[in-house]
C-alpha cells in the first residue's frame, strides 16, 4: 500500500509539473514548485518507507 502511494505522489507530482509548464509556458514558477516538491519528495519518502518496511518483515522471518 506505501509503495502505491509513494508512486501515485511521484506520477502527480511529476504530471502536474509537466502539465502545467506546457500548458501556462512557466517552467520557473514559484507556485508550481509549491505543489511539485511536496508531492515529490512525499513519494521518495514513502517509496524509502516501504523498503524499510519489507526489510524489517524479511529479517523477522529470519
Amino acid at each position: 500500500m506505501t509503495m502505491t502511494a509513494a508512486a501515485w505522489c511521484l506520477l502527480l507530482g511529476i504530471g502536474f509539473y509537466t502539465y502545467w509548464s506546457i500548458v501556462h509556458w512557466a517552467w520557473t514558477d514559484i507556485g508550481v514548485y509549491a505543489v511539485t516538491a511536496p508531492l515529490i519528495a512525499f513519494g521518495f519518502g514513502l517509496r524509502f518507507l516501504a523498503l524499510v518496511d519489507d526489510s524489517d518483515s524479511s529479517l523477522s522471518e529470519l
